[in-house]
C-alpha cells in the first residue's frame, strides 16, 4: 500500500502522467546522503558533548523512544540502497 502511494506521489511531483506500476526498482545512493546515517552520526557526536551525555544518562527511555520513531519514519520514506563503491 505504501509503495503504491509513494509511486503515485513521485509521479505527481515529477509531473508524470500514465499508469502507476508496482515496480521493485531500487536506486542507489552514497552513504553521506543517507538520512539514517546522518541521524546516527549526530547522536554519536552528541555522546561527546557533556551536557548531552548527562541528559541521555538521566533520560535513556526518552532517547530510545525518539530514535525508534525516527528510525521507523526514515524506513518508511526511504527506498534507496546505500552503496560504498560503484
Amino acid at each position: 500500500m505504501w509503495n503504491r502511494w509513494r509511486i503515485a506521489m513521485d509521479a505527481v511531483a515529477n509531473n508524470q502522467k500514465g499508469e502507476i506500476t508496482m515496480e521493485n526498482e531500487v536506486t542507489t545512493k552514497k552513504p553521506w546522503l543517507s538520512k539514517t546515517i546522518i541521524i546516527n552520526l549526530i547522536v554519536g557526536i552528541a555522546a561527546f558533548i557533556p551536557t548531552a551525555r548527562d541528559w541521555v544518562a538521566e533520560n535513556p527511555g526518552v532517547l530510545l523512544s525518539f530514535l525508534s520513531f525516527v528510525g521507523l519514519g526514515l524506513r518508511m520514506i526511504t527506498k534507496d540502497k546505500i552503496v560504498l563503491v560503484d
